[in-house]
This record gives C-alpha cells, sequence and structure tokens, in this order.
C-alpha cells in the first residue's frame, strides 16, 4: 500500500490577531491528539485512555479537513498505482495498531503527519503575529473595532444590545476617519 500525506492550504479569511490565536489553538489540539496517541500505544485494555485519545482525535479531525491533510491510500489487490482511498489520519488513528485492518499504516506516519501539521500551524501563527505588527494588523483591528465593541461587551451577536454594541464601534470608527480627514484637508489646503 502507497500512502501519501498531502497538505493543500491554509485558511487566511481571519484577520491576523484571530488568524493567530485560531492556528494557536488548532497547533494546540494537534499537540494534544499526539501525546495521547503516543501514551496509548495500541493498548485496547486501556479503554479511559482510548476514549481520551478518540476525543482528542474528534477536535484535531476538522483542523486537518480544513488544512487540507489527508492520508491517501491504495488498496491492496487495486491495478491502478494512483492511491485512491483518502481517510482523515486523525479519525483513522485506530487503523494504525489494527495490523489485520486493510487500511492500516504505521503509527510512525501519524506521528510525521501530525508533526508536520504542528509545524505548519506554527509557522502560520508565526507569519500572522507578525502581520499584526504592521499596517495590515492596524487596518484589521480598525476594521474588526465594532465587533471587538461587541464581544468585549459580552452581547450576543444578534441581540438588540449586540447591535448597538456594533452600532456605537461604528460610530468611533466614524470619528476616527472623519479626524483623520479633517486634519489631512487642513493640512492640504496650507500648503
Amino acid at each position: 500500500m502507497e500512502r501519501v500525506p498531502t497538505v493543500r492550504r491554509l485558511d487566511r479569511g481571519l484577520d491576523p490577531v484571530r488568524l493567530s490565536q485560531k492556528l494557536e489553538r488548532d497547533r494546540d489540539a494537534i499537540i494534544e491528539f499526539r501525546g495521547l496517541f503516543e501514551q496509548y500505544g495500541g493498548d485496547p485494555a486501556n479503554a479511559e485512555l482510548r476514549a481520551r485519545v478518540n476525543r482528542a482525535a474528534g477536535a484535531a479531525a476538522p483542523i486537518a479537513e480544513h488544512n487540507g491533510v489527508v492520508l491517501q491510500i491504495k488498496p491492496p489487490g487495486q491495478l491502478s498505482p494512483v492511491p485512491t482511498i483518502s481517510l482523515n489520519p486523525f479519525l483513522a488513528w485506530p487503523r494504525a495498531f489494527d495490523l489485520r485492518d486493510v487500511y492500516h499504516f504505521p503509527p510512525d506516519q501519524l506521528y510525521g503527519v501530525a508533526d508536520s501539521l504542528i509545524g505548519r500551524l506554527d509557522a502560520g501563527a508565526s507569519k500572522a503575529r507578525e502581520d499584526e505588527k504592521g499596517l495590515v494588523g492596524l487596518i484589521a483591528r480598525f476594521v474588526r473595532l465594532p465587533l471587538d465593541v461587541r464581544e468585549r461587551a459580552g452581547f450576543p451577536a444578534q441581540s438588540a444590545a449586540g447591535r448597538a454594541a456594533v452600532g456605537v464601534g461604528v460610530l468611533v470608527q466614524g470619528i476616527v476617519i472623519a479626524t483623520i480627514g479633517g486634519v489631512i484637508t487642513a493640512l492640504a489646503l496650507r500648503i
């Protein structure tokens, strides 16, 4: 069987601050899974630890899916040289210890996939933290100001209080833009 872990994309749909926080949470979930998987080691008698690995796999699986991480397997007896089965490595973790499973893969391969994803998430978080410090981060924080006001006030998005908090944030944005525009206009008229 041929197994090829692949990584396709990393979502950039969030502002730099939120992106770095999300990537760090995702990395921590993968690290937790890896540690529990290593502790478990295939011991069927340890049902409590197996349950903890399953819960950690449940948290890690969407992260792998979101980042395009799959384990591609060519089933035995298939004539095509191209792998045809794509598995989420975190959901398929029990197969690493079941030698009778047709889709068995060695535990070291799952360690490799997890470590690769941890490295990718670390690199993405580092880049997002760098972006936070520049003009992009400043603009992103300014644009998100109304939502940040609502979140910090603790109001639900669809509530009247939440909409009012967003309104206050938009008002603050308007005041800032008007002030900056007034300063630029005054400076331009002096020239």
